[in-house]
């Protein structure tokens, strides 16, 4: 089974996620924990070391990702049904290394990137 060395949480892709709007709203748990104040730049990481920077807002007692998104989303060719594990590996400047779980119809994880 997979788990990280650092803290983590793990966020199943909703169409909202990664269709019209595209946020992605973060666990209130991990964030009040590891991103409590942060409302600027955090940076995405997958693990052959690319880099996406990706602005996380506040507001409304709830965080999400916004500007910088989309773009993660679209190179990643993430769906609807996958799984993101964002484990935070830097805390300097927040960095979040990103292993997605693909999903096919019948739930089984076909692929780890």
């Amino acid at each position: 089974m997979f788990k990280p060395d650092n803290p983590f949480c793990r966020v199943i892709l909703r169409p909202s996620y990664v269709y019209k709007g595209i946020f992605l709203h973060i666990p209130r748990c991990f964030a009040l924990r590891y991103l409590n104040g942060v409302d600027g730049i955090v940076t995405l990481q997958v693990s052959e070391g690319k880099k996406w920077p990706v602005r996380c807002i506040y507001g409304q007692s709830s965080w999400k990702f916004s500007k910088g998104w989309a773009e993660f989303v679209l190179d990643n060719n993430l769906d609807e049904g996958d799984v993101c594990v964002f484990e935070l590996i830097s805390t300097k400047e927040i960095v979040l290394k990103v292993t997605i779980f693909r999903v096919l119809e019948d739930g089984v994880a076909v692929n780890q990137l």
